[in-house]
């Protein structure tokens, strides 16, 4: 029986290699070479238990070079007042929050950075409540 079952499974992943050779899709290697920035053209979704906790990520880099929606942008903002806020437009929709001052210092590296961010927020309190940065070799 596990026998069988064996060349069952590897019937069906030769079978999944021929059309992927004949279709010419292909697997890429793990970013090797490759500019991941494409990979993250910004996008914002909605926690599957609260609607209205929103989450935004993306590299601004990604958000420039996608091409299906040209109304996408993303900013981190600090004005002169020293308040702390962040817009991002995906498909003709606003998400904006303002930050607490405990995110002071993620904002400060967020707007001189290029690298990969997300953004969570409250969209009934206008609040945003998390930031991450992640820079690295993957992210220009």
């Amino acid at each position: 029986m596990l026998k069988k079952n064996l060349c069952a499974h590897k019937a069906i992943a030769v079978a999944a290699a021929l059309v992927s050779l004949t279709l010419g899709v292909s697997t890429p290697a793990l970013s090797a070479g490759r500019d991941v920035n494409a990979d993250y053209p910004g996008k914002c979704t909605a926690s599957v238990y609260n609607s209205s906790i929103v989450t935004c990520v993306g590299t601004v880099t990604g958000i420039r070079r996608q091409n299906v929606d040209a109304t996408r942008y993303a900013y981190f903002r600090k004005d002169a007042n020293g308040e702390l806020s962040f817009m991002m437009v995906v498909n003709f929709r606003n998400y904006t929050c303002y930050a607490p001052t405990s995110l002071n210092d993620i904002w400060s590296v967020a707007m001189s950075d290029q690298g990969y961010f997300s953004v969570t927020m409250d969209t009934e309190s206008g609040t945003c409540t998390d930031a991450v940065i992640a820079r690295g070799s993957p992210f220009n």
